[in-house]
């Protein structure tokens, strides 16, 4: 590493430790109310004989993921391209700071297809696959947490991510379907930067190229149709691995769970969102008969396969790629510090 490398990774450190501390004190609040010993009682008694299959429908919802990006990018990338993208940006959110697994797979999707994608347009494509997430994300807080007592407070949080998200599409929508008239009102608000002028349009432009999806109604039927298969398989994993410590578990238990997921993870922290995610799920399932050690036990496990599998898809990603992870890093730092031309 050079010293220059060394200054930059010293610099994101100090700007990561807000996040490292909230996850340090995630962990600190579920070490002080869960008992280890019974933590690790709850990890022997598992059945074990689940967890390939809980893996296995994880993998379907990254796959169903993907045909839905791939429908986001108008077809541009084959499924595959769509998947291994997915997975590399997985990878990326577990081992970088600052979430930089989405401008990750922007860069590495745009630097590696042959589609002819630009970043921005890429980016945007993710930009709107994310919204789709916050929407289906509510829609499932909403419909779990009447059933659910003690978390009315997610009811409201819901709701606000659910009016945002609407205010979202509607905004995308105008803007892509006025392209001309986007363009013309970024002309005359930054006309007195010329430079910004002319390094923004472009820029706009493969930014608006990324919403088309919004414009097309099949297209955004087939995107919802995915995105809610993405999902239901989501949470289904997550059930079939409670069965494994709660044979007598419900569906509901693990679709609200998944809601609370959603939620925690929003909250900056650690990168692969240690500490917070794991105490979302505990926050999720003690609201149903499932002790505070068990729950910790199941979540510890959840987020090992998690990591466990995109990991190992991202890895193999890159390499497929011909990318490594310093590389990766190096780029997307140098884009980060490049300076408007």
């Amino acid at each position: 590493m050079t010293e220059n490398e060394q200054t930059n990774f010293w610099k994101d450190f100090r700007r990561m430790l807000p996040g490292l501390l909230v996850s340090v004190v995630a962990i600190a609040i579920l070490l002080y109310f869960v008992d280890l010993s019974e933590v690790v009682e709850a990890l022997k008694k598992t059945n074990y004989s689940l967890v390939p299959v809980a893996a296995a429908v994880l993998i379907l919802s990254m796959l169903a993921r993907s045909v839905a990006w791939r429908a986001i990018l108008q077809d541009k990338v084959s499924v595959g391209k769509s998947f291994f993208t997915i997975s590399e940006g997985y990878l990326l959110n577990t081992v970088l700071p600052f979430r930089l697994g989405e401008l990750g797979r922007a860069m590495l999707l745009s630097t590696t297809s042959k589609a002819g994608l630009t970043f921005w347009e890429v980016l945007a494509t993710i930009l709107v696959e994310r919204i789709f997430d916050l929407a289906l994300m509510a829609t499932l807080l909403i419909t779990t947490v009447l059933f659910v007592s003690g978390a009315e407070w997610a009811l409201q949080a819901a709701l606000s991510v659910g009016v945002l998200v609407v205010i979202g599409f509607v905004v995308l929508y105008l803007v892509t379907r006025n392209r001309e008239w986007a363009l013309g009102l970024f002309e005359k608000l930054f006309g007195r930067w010329p430079k910004l002028v002319e390094f923004g349009r472009d820029k706009l432009e493969s930014i608006l190229d990324g919403f088309s999806a919004l414009t097309d109604i099949s297209r955004f039927l087939r995107v919802l149709l995915w995105m809610l298969i993405s999902w239901s398989l989501n949470v289904s994993w997550y059930f079939i691995l409670l069965l494994a410590f709660v044979p007598k578990a419900r569906f509901l238990w693990a679709a609200f769970t998944v809601g609370m997921t959603g939620l925690g993870v929003s909250v900056p922290s650690s990168p692969g969102s240690l500490g917070v995610l794991e105490g979302s799920i505990v926050f999720g399932l003690t609201r149903f008969p499932v002790d505070e050690s068990t729950a910790f036990a199941y979540a510890i496990l959840s987020h090992a396969i998690y990591i466990a599998v995109t990991v190992t898809l991202g890895i193999f990603g890159l390499t497929r790629d011909g990318q490594s992870l310093r590389q990766v890093y190096i780029n997307l730092r140098n884009r980060k510090d490049q300076p408007p031309q």
